[in-house]
């Protein structure tokens, strides 16, 4: 699910509203992945946190950008959640047909 999908469902409108009336002063998501996995997605978040002065803080990794170390940190997190969604898709088709019963090992290997 993307950001602005996220805004679009209940939580996500009213937290976007209550930061838009200048209700909260930072967007407190639990996790950072489930935010969102793109790049871009949680690029243009960003830039609009700055812009409109508040913060983005992800409990699960003690990230807050409103330090500049917090914001570096957002950035590489969003890269590599980037990558690594990339990397599931990529791969999707052959794990999705892999089916073990417990006990049984399968080596992949990635060409």
């Amino acid at each position: 699910m993307s950001t602005s999908e996220h805004a679009s469902s209940g939580r996500g409108l009213e937290a976007q509203r209550a930061l838009e009336r200048g209700e909260a002063s930072a967007l407190v998501v639990a996790k950072l992945d489930r935010l969102s996995r793109s790049m871009l997605d949680v690029s243009k978040l960003m830039a609009k946190a700055t812009q409109e002065h508040w913060a983005l803080v992800a409990l699960d990794v003690a990230l807050d950008t409103s330090t500049p170390s917090g914001e570096a940190m957002a950035n590489m997190l969003a890269t590599f959640s980037q990558f690594e969604r990339r990397l599931i898709l990529s791969c999707g088709g052959l794990v999705s047909g892999l089916v073990l019963t417990p006990g049984q090992f399968v080596r992949l290997t990635w060409s």
